[in-house]
């Protein structure tokens, strides 16, 4: 993706027109050229979507990695807009039988909030995990986020307030129910897992700063934020990480 096409004349960023998600999508087509999976040997993926993201978004990753003998497994957090605590308590869970039925630590690819979910997992359950790869994940700061995003979060707080099973204002600050969420997120994970954050100049949910961990490997490919998961450059790079 060219840069100059989600800038202004005076150089102010724009949101990313439908078709360049599309064309992110269109990278990893059946019969478009893509790179060959990483061999996996029978091993583990855990796949942890985004905000408001179903499983399914996901799905063609999953086929492709498991083209490759992994074994791709989600993390069945719904839409990923509950409280993140919870949501972790989800992920844990499902990397421990994973890793049960394994015998071997895993490996967890999180795009946007999944990435969120799958650092506090390696922080806080260490001995599951192998590798972690989060996609436009705001690891910095949660709040290190586009206004729009913000928007969207500010609604779901509000739907908290009125009983429905969203995200909460501790949730989104940090405190109460997620302090223990927030206090592992700001930890590095431990020096032989593997950690890499991979990001784009032009995500338009996310502000790229809010990616660079410290303790991560920073890899910058060009896509969306919504099309990461499809891109044929970002599955380059997982073949460069995962082999």
């Amino acid at each position: 993706m060219n840069l100059a096409e989600n800038l202004r004349a005076d150089g102010r960023m724009v949101a990313p027109r439908p078709d360049l998600i599309l064309r992110d999508l269109r990278t990893t087509r059946r019969g478009t050229r893509v790179h060959s999976a990483p061999r996996g040997h029978g091993r583990a993926v855990l796949l942890i979507p985004g905000l408001f993201a179903p499983n399914a978004s996901l799905n063609r990753l999953a086929r492709w990695l498991q083209r490759g003998g992994w074994i791709p497994v989600t993390a069945e957090v719904g839409l990923n807009i509950a409280c993140s605590q919870q949501l972790a308590d989800v992920v844990t869970k499902r990397a421990r039988a994973l890793h049960r039925v394994t015998g071997a630590p895993i490996v967890v690819i999180g795009q946007s909030r999944g990435g969120l979910h799958a650092k506090v997992l390696a922080v806080t359950a260490p001995d599951l995990v192998d590798t972690v790869v989060t996609l436009g994940s705001p690891l910095v700061s949660i709040q290190g986020i586009r206004p729009s995003t913000r928007r969207a979060v500010i609604a779901l707080t509000a739907l908290h307030r009125r009983g429905v099973g969203t995200l909460s204002e501790d949730c989104w600050q940090g405190s109460g129910c997620c302090a223990d969420y927030m206090a592992a997120l700001r930890e590095a994970p431990r020096a032989d897992i593997r950690f890499v954050s991979i990001y784009t100049a032009t995500d338009r949910v996310i502000l790229p700063d809010s990616c660079l961990d410290p303790a991560a490997e920073h890899v910058e490919v060009w896509a969306t934020h919504q099309g990461m998961a499809m891109s044929r450059e970002v599955w380059g790079e997982l073949a460069r990480i995962l082999s």
